[in-house]
């Protein structure tokens, strides 16, 4: 279960606005509560997300996150081509999803994604539970691995 999680958190970026992103990641993160179980608390889900964000290797992923955090906008929608209703015009619009969210929600799922993503970029291998050793030897075979593409 947690890999096709993984497998949506890579299509992030594929998205071009923040409320697309932040719709998906949010959506994301609900499946993966699911999956884990919604009663758990960030104990339980905080790692979730980390590996799956981890097992996504989703390119420039602080990037995406910092994107969303500082150009979303208030409530997600998001808009068909063409669409008004973005810009303050009292019309009936076809474009808003069927699932919308509150602010709180997208500011609590916001905050875990960016939670994950800066344990990401500081972990250390005492973090991991594995000997400075280990760790190093892992850090040079991802270089390898990132140098090839």
């Amino acid at each position: 279960m947690l890999e096709d999680i993984s497998i949506r958190f890579k299509n992030i970026s594929i998205l071009q606005t923040p409320t697309e992103k932040i719709s998906h990641i949010m959506g994301t993160i609900e499946e993966l509560c699911s999956a884990v179980g919604r009663n758990e608390g960030q104990d339980k889900i905080l790692p979730s997300i980390i590996y799956c964000i981890i097992k996504s290797s989703v390119p420039n992923i602080y990037l995406e996150v910092q994107f969303m955090a500082i150009y979303r906008r208030r409530g997600v929608e998001k808009c068909k081509e063409g669409c008004t209703h973005g810009l303050n015009i009292d019309v009936d619009c076809e474009c808003l999803p069927s699932k919308t969210y509150c602010e709180r929600e997208i500011g609590y799922y916001l905050t875990s994604a960016q939670a994950a993503v800066d344990f990401i970029r500081r972990m250390e291998f005492y973090d991991l539970k594995i000997s400075e050793g280990e760790f190093h030897r892992n850090m040079m075979d991802a270089i390898e691995l990132v140098k090839d593409i």
